[in-house]
């Protein structure tokens, strides 16, 4: 069994993974937050009737999830809820998220760019 008694956090960091220091919770102003589903759910299904959050229609396990998910005695039922809890984790930990750099445009090279006007010239004389 790969990565037997080696913790996730080192199998992390060994594929070049970082991680945050702290687990998922909502900034609630408490001292290390708390981990709410209730508050984390309100959440996304802010984001999603907001349109600040989408999920693919061909995500059909997704959305399974999505119809099973109810309450029991006022409280969310965490009962095959895999996909929901990682999206809830996903969307509670955006705070923590950071837009990259984008790529420089691409300049093609001067000797590409003069074979290419050749072939080009090559191909509206015939």
């Amino acid at each position: 069994m790969e990565g037997a008694g080696i913790s996730l956090a080192k199998q992390f960091t060994a594929a070049g993974l970082t991680m945050t220091r702290a687990h998922a919770n909502m900034d609630d102003g408490t001292p290390g937050g708390r981990v709410s589903v209730e508050a984390g759910f309100m959440d996304m299904l802010d984001r999603m009737q907001t349109g600040k959050f989408k999920v693919y229609n061909h995500l059909a396990d997704w959305f399974e999830e999505f119809r099973l998910y109810h309450r029991k005695d006022g409280k969310v039922v965490k009962l095959y809820d895999d996909l929901m809890a990682a999206t809830r984790y996903a969307v509670t930990m955006l705070r923590e998220a950071k837009t990259l750099e984008p790529p420089p445009p691409f300049v093609m090279p001067h000797v590409a760019q003069r074979w290419l006007d050749v072939e080009l010239r090559s191909l509206s004389l015939s």
